[in-house]
């Protein structure tokens, strides 16, 4: 199903808040806002892809989208998400590029309250004060390092298409060349110079997003070290602690099963 987009022509304020939650398979094409956008998901978990970059959204982090930015997204799973529109214009301290972040504790009651929020003048005052509180803890908030560069060359797209929504794919650079018909050291320079990153740095990256989002949904380690390539929960926590400089049981808050 294709996602109702808001219409950011009826904002009445620098900033609105749109609270949506829908059941798997929903989606949106490419698409862009005249105003800024912070995307919050409350439960569930989602990829957004933008033009040159994909970012898992999950409720540990949010994300913000300058004005007239195109994105697109996908939700596999049921989920609930709330979405800040920003008028740069009044707040233009906010950043140029795409940015991930961890959601502060602050942040979090500051995008609940705005979704409760009525069009009462009495309130206009206090509400006006908490948009500057709310930009104030956008900008402030700490960078979270994990969004996924996407290249535009033809024989990278497919390698690394296939590795986002299957994780657990071992094929080796030279497997993959044959699938996309160039030779092992071509794709290796590929990588390098398109990406900046080795082929197994990139898919690191993407195998420890994914696992980031599996264990804050409570999975145990076992079953998310399958589900993102490795053989077994002991080299799963070793390359996790090398990537986060923490275990997985420690990342995810809770005793999620090192079994």
């Amino acid at each position: 199903m294709n996602k109702p987009l808001f219409d950011t022509s009826t904002m009445t304020r620098p900033i609105h808040c749109y609270d949506y939650k829908a059941n798997s398979g929903v989606y949106s094409e490419f698409h862009e806002h005249e105003v800024g956008q912070l995307l919050y998901y409350i439960s569930g978990d989602s990829l957004l892809f933008t033009e040159s970059m994909l970012v898992r959204l999950a409720p540990d982090r949010v994300v913000w989208i300058p004005p007239n930015t195109p994105h697109r997204s996908e939700n596999i799973n049921p989920y609930h998400y709330r979405s800040l529109y920003i008028d740069t214009k009044v707040f233009g301290d906010l950043p140029q590029s795409v940015s991930v972040k961890f959601i502060t504790p602050l942040l979090k009651e500051l995008i609940k309250d705005a979704s409760n929020w009525g069009g009462a003048c009495s309130q206009e005052i206090i509400n006006d004060h908490k948009d500057v509180l709310i930009v104030h803890e956008i900008i402030n908030a700490e960078d979270f390092k994990e969004d996924i560069f996407i290249p535009n060359e033809r024989r990278l797209v497919p390698i690394c298409t296939a590795l986002v929504n299957n994780p657990e794919n071992n094929f080796s650079l030279q497997e993959w060349g044959q699938e996309v018909g160039a030779s092992e050291k071509t794709l290796a320079r590929l990588f390098k110079k398109e990406l900046g990153c080795t082929f197994h740095q990139w898919r690191l990256t993407v195998r420890m997003m994914h696992a980031s989002v599996l264990l804050k949904r409570g999975e145990t380690v076992m079953d998310v070290s399958f589900k993102v390539g490795y053989g077994s929960p002991g080299a799963f926590n070793t390359a996790f602690r090398a990537y986060f400089g923490k275990t997985a049981t420690v990342y995810c808050g809770k005793s999620c099963g090192d079994k």
